[in-house]
């Protein structure tokens, strides 16, 4: 089972002839050098059906609800579903999904050819583990050992001299400092006309601004992300369409803010997928990652809570519900003010309730 060509090379620096293997590449890449260098293989689709696909859903849709039931937090007496969508998503975009697939194929292929030996990369450099899934992230050797394990076959390491693993880097956006002249300046602009509050720009958002702006030209528009970088752009965003940028800011965490014990034991059992129990091979990116990450999220909801208090906008506009986004527009469901969300993309109405837990996943 490989990942990346250098598996392969390994292989060959070690005189296997590969001919001889039972190959099956994880990724295009893999599949690509291997047809390029006429190397036999079987492609992954071969163990992986509707049914495998069906099980990996049910999995996930799993990994959803017990997070959504079982992770209670409170962060300066607040919650919000953004920041318990935000850690279920982590676990799942950020490992979980791919993981059941590795496990679906790994096994299906063990089973059905019973090896005498399985032939497992050992890389010499230890995972580039982010907050999603990094190119060089791999999961395929633990997956393997584990279940080889469960079948009793033999296992053989053939050492792979990957590249220097980079240190990880948690997201740092919206560092910039939110001052009280900026306080000051948003309180004004709330005197003086209406505010509209866009969550970020994209997607064709400067089209409907300046739909906005032809019938109303006294609006103004205040966007929740780091000023444009393209010179012509922000000229055009804040004396054109009469935009303001505004960042706020987060303090740095030293410690903990929110006690995830409780669904850490939880999830230890709950990370498991056609007997194999992945959370060893997660654990650590879930600690040093996607908490920290969630916990940054959290700071962020409830910093935009104060903020959206002095911004006070007659109308908030966005095209995702997902992060600040989505706690955007929990606070301003509570709070009874304007919004509503352009979605970026559509999906359509679900037939069955595997399409529905889809649906629910990209939503």
């Amino acid at each position: 089972f490989i990942e990346e060509p250098i598996e392969i090379q390994s292989l060959m620096n070690l005189d296997y002839e590969l001919n001889n293997l039972n190959i099956i590449p994880l990724s295009i890449r893999a599949q690509v050098y291997l047809k390029n260098e006429s190397i036999n293989y079987n492609n992954s689709t071969e163990y992986f059906d509707n049914n495998a696909h069906e099980r990996c859903l049910h999995h996930s849709k799993k990994i959803i609800s017990c997070v959504e039931k079982k992770f209670n937090y409170k962060y300066k007496g607040q919650s919000f579903n953004a920041v318990i969508d935000w850690f279920a998503n982590g676990i799942r975009h950020g490992g979980s999904n791919y993981i059941t697939f590795l496990i679906e194929v790994i096994n299906s292929a063990l089973k059905k050819h019973k090896p005498d030996i399985v032939y497992i990369s050992k890389f010499s450099q230890p995972n580039n583990i982010g907050w999603l899934l990094n190119i060089n992230e791999y999961y395929h050797p633990e997956i393997c050992k584990k279940i080889a394990f469960n079948y009793k076959l033999k296992t053989k390491e053939i050492l792979v001299k990957n590249n220097k693993d980079l240190t990880p880097q948690i997201d740092s956006n919206y560092q910039n400092n939110y001052s009280k002249k900026q306080t000051k300046l948003l309180q004004k602009l709330g005197r003086k006309g209406k505010i509209i509050l866009l969550t970020n720009l994209g997607y064709n958002m400067h089209k409907v601004m300046s739909i906005i702006r032809k019938s109303h030209k006294n609006v103004k528009f205040i966007v929740l992300s780091k000023r444009e970088k393209n010179l012509f752009k922000y000229f055009y965003y804040r004396f054109v369409l009469n935009t303001i940028f505004i960042d706020y800011s987060i303090p740095k965490i030293n410690s903990s803010i929110i006690d995830f014990d409780p669904i850490i034991r939880i999830l230890t059992d709950e990370l498991e997928f056609n007997g194999v129990n992945y959370f060893s091979i997660i654990e650590k990116k879930l600690i040093n990652i996607i908490i920290p990450n969630v916990e940054q999220m959290a700071i962020r909801c409830n910093a935009v809570n104060e903020k959206l208090k002095v911004i006070n906008p007659k109308l908030t506009i966005s095209y995702h519900s997902r992060g600040v986004s989505k706690a955007i527009g929990e606070i301003c469901k509570n709070e009874k003010l304007n919004s509503f969300c352009i979605s970026h993309g559509t999906v359509v109405p679900p037939q069955n309730n595997n399409e529905k837990i889809v649906n629910k996943s990209i939503g």
